[in-house]
């Protein structure tokens, strides 16, 4: 490899390093927390339960959310998994809720008491400006924010 090649390929690389990692400033990743459950409702031996999320933006320009993948524990165990989209984009500076569902088997939130519940996963998001835009379209740069949420489901009488 002569001089001026192995100076030519590391100029490009480092201009690919500049253009994935800086065309779009600095973004944080926006955050997530619990605000509760929203409605309950069982129909043969299941319950449907919407837990609503708190997402904030710490920046400037409004970030699209686009797919929550999650899994849902009650006391401990295991007990559904789940994709959606949050159907959101967070303006800046600015906090959203939204809404992601579970089935979750009627035993598992017998009535009468409390059950605590944790939500593990990831939310999939955009990322401001044209080229970060063509870079999450082409699949080589896709941000993740983690979701980890706890709370408790107060199942009454």
């Amino acid at each position: 490899m002569t001089r001026h090649t192995k100076k030519s390929l590391a100029a490009a690389t480092l201009g690919l390093s500049i253009l994935l990692t800086g065309c779009s400033g600095t973004v944080l990743p926006p955050t997530f927390s619990a605000q509760g459950v929203r409605e309950m409702e069982t129909l043969d031996g299941r319950t449907r339960v919407v837990f609503v999320v708190n997402a904030t933006n710490p920046n400037r320009e409004p970030i699209p959310l686009e797919r929550v993948e999650y899994s849902v524990a009650i006391d401990g165990g295991w007990v559904y998994e789940g994709v959606r989209s949050p159907e959101s984009t967070l303006p800046g500076y600015s906090s959203q809720l939204f809404e992601i569902p579970a089935v979750i088997g009627a035993d598992s939130l017998r009535a009468g008491r409390v059950a605590s519940y944790m939500i593990d996963g990831s939310v999939k998001y955009h990322i401001p400006g044209p080229l970060a835009e063509v870079l999450y379209d082409a699949d080589l740069r896709v941000p993740e924010a983690p979701l980890h949420l706890e709370g408790s489901i107060d199942l009454g009488q």
